[in-house]
């Protein structure tokens, strides 16, 4: 008997109960499967979480920083996983700012548009 039959139990675990790919076993991390489930799972609404923001916020504007404080940290509660890749972050950050049609960026100063 293969090595491969005796780690996952036979063969019936290997055909039968399935975790097999092309008739071989493939070994899973389970960080690594953890990890993937987590982030398809639950995305975070950057657009939400900047209008939360700005909305919070007297008058509706804050300068980018604080707002990028807010959203950045709000993001970390969501996606630990991603704590290591700040800058790779703060650029997602900054490109859907830039996208949102509804704030206006002056300088240093974020405003949510009047509706």
């Amino acid at each position: 008997m293969k090595e491969v039959n005796r780690k996952v139990g036979g063969l019936y675990t290997m055909f039968v109960k399935g975790g097999t790919e092309g008739g071989t076993l493939k070994e899973l991390d389970p960080a690594s499967a953890s990890a993937a489930a987590s982030s398809s799972s639950s995305s975070f609404n950057w657009k939400r979480s900047i209008r939360e923001v700005l909305r919070a916020a007297p008058s509706g504007e804050l300068r980018l920083k604080r707002l990028r404080q807010h959203v950045l940290a709000e993001h970390a509660k969501a996606h630990p996983e991603q704590a290591d890749d700040a800058e790779g972050v703060r650029q997602k950050f900054k490109t859907r700012l830039k996208k949102m049609s509804d704030v206006t960026l002056e300088g240093k100063l974020v405003r949510l548009a009047p509706t």
